[in-house]
């Protein structure tokens, strides 16, 4: 079961010199309502080219992620400084923009931690510059309706789970088939490159679909690296694959698990 909500969305107006604007390719947003994960997604017209933006808020605390996919020419690097401007008349919240490969080709990612995720479900207008070549405006109105949608899909998935009764529809949960410690070592993926973190651990929040992938991921606690943390996420979703929960007829089923990673840097 699954649905797609439609939110109407406003055009972008004016555009500051150093930056484009992104023109809404489509005149709406999409909140994907699935029975194992919640996104929003809108695709822009920066530049002459299609940037699809996608927002996904945590199922249980943690950070909201937000994807960039763009067909890039060329690619600086597996990591960029990025400046995120949600036109409240605070600072820009700067933080690192990491490279990630997706079903469309290439996506940049940014984790937003709860302060930073306040902030933007309160913006009209997101306004991101990055070393790379992945800047613009994305509008975010109607902002109000498309996080009361996105409120609702984590609502009612996190019912469906039974997260929020205390009591979870599974009895015996999801297990890794996937040997996790030879998987997180910074000399197999581009963790080489980034700075080096307060803590080589990181937790994160995974969410499990009854087939045993792993379909969205949350930061819970960082290890003081951007990159290192979202490279964390990938592997996971990239490399990890569980047994999925079961009911107590046998039935798999979607589930939540936590997961404390050790990295060898």
């Amino acid at each position: 079961m699954w649905r797609l909500l439609s939110i109407v969305g406003l055009l972008c107006l004016g555009a500051q010199p150093a930056l484009a604007v992104g023109k809404a390719a489509s005149s709406k947003w999409t909140v994907d309502y699935a029975d194992d994960h919640c996104q929003a997604s809108r695709t822009f017209d920066i530049d002459g080219r299609a940037v699809l933006l996608v927002i996904k808020p945590p199922l249980d605390g943690g950070t909201t992620r937000l994807q960039v996919h763009k067909a890039f020419r060329e690619l600086s690097g597996p990591e960029s400084a990025v400046s995120l401007d949600f036109g409240d008349g605070q600072p820009p919240f700067r933080t690192t923009m990491q490279l990630a490969l997706s079903m469309g080709g290439v996506a940049m990612i940014v984790d937003l931690p709860p302060a930073e995720a306040v902030r933007l479900r309160s913006a009209s207008m997101l306004k991101l510059k990055s070393a790379t070549k992945v800047r613009g405006e994305f509008a975010l109105a109607p902002g109000a309706a498309l996080f009361r949608a996105l409120d609702r899909c984590v609502a009612d998935l996190r019912t469906r789970l039974g997260l929020d009764s205390g009591q979870p529809r599974w009895t015996v949960p999801a297990t890794s088939l996937t040997a996790l410690k030879p998987l997180f070592s910074s000399s197999k993926y581009w963790t080489v490159e980034m700075r080096m973190p307060r803590t080589n651990k990181v937790s994160v929040r995974l969410l499990i679909d009854k087939a045993g992938a792993v379909r969205d991921c949350a930061i819970t606690a960082g290890s003081g690296s951007t990159g290192l943390d979202i490279q964390t996420c990938q592997v996971f979703e990239r490399k990890v694959k569980y047994r999925p929960a079961r009911t107590a007829d046998g039935q798999p089923i979607a589930s939540v698990v936590t997961e404390m990673i050790a990295w060898r840097l």
